[in-house]
């Protein structure tokens, strides 16, 4: 499933760096760079590629330590403060939602919307095990032939604030 990502985010890169004229060919990576999702050659310079889901804050600290200044990270969604880092250590990044940052010198420097790669739609997941959540699945695992709406509290898990509402529908 990884490279499977990880592929997506390399085509994703080629297509978007085509798109603003640039031709983008896949590379050998040397043995120092074996580590990274692809090596692309971008006219006569290299471009080494990470593919990440996303890149928070701290995800974003660790790979600027990483990563030379001549390789881009390809991910989702980039928290604020890692574009802000990335800025700073001319990494570059392409966010899938829809912007890209690359400063290749000497001569290429882009800063740019461009068409999103991902859907918005994804929405959040919502946490199932917070503690009204583990109630409730707790109370169901200690009395499986209830329906769960009984009209009291007095079952086998004694009841928190938001619990009431599961007993009272």
């Amino acid at each position: 499933m990884q490279a499977a990502k990880e592929d997506q985010g390399v085509e994703d890169l080629v297509r978007v760096l085509g798109d603003l004229g640039l031709e983008a060919t896949e590379a050998r990576p040397a043995r120092d760079e074996l580590r990274f999702a692809a090596v692309l050659r971008v006219g006569s310079r290299r471009l080494l590629v990470e593919v990440r889901r996303d890149v928070r804050d701290r995800d974003a600290e660790d790979l600027v330590e990483d990563l030379p200044a001549d390789s881009i990270v390809v991910a989702d969604r980039f928290s604020p403060k890692a574009r802000v880092l990335f800025d700073q250590h001319q990494v570059g990044w392409l966010d899938r939602r829809g912007h890209l940052r690359l400063v290749l010198p000497p001569g290429i420097f882009i800063d740019k919307d461009v068409a999103p790669l991902v859907l918005e739609g994804r929405g959040r997941t919502a946490n199932l095990f917070t503690a009204v959540g583990l109630d409730v699945a707790l109370a169901l695992l200690l009395e499986p032939a209830s329906s769960g709406s009984g009209r009291s509290p007095d079952g086998p898990v004694p009841p928190r604030a938001g619990f009431q509402s599961f007993w009272a529908s």
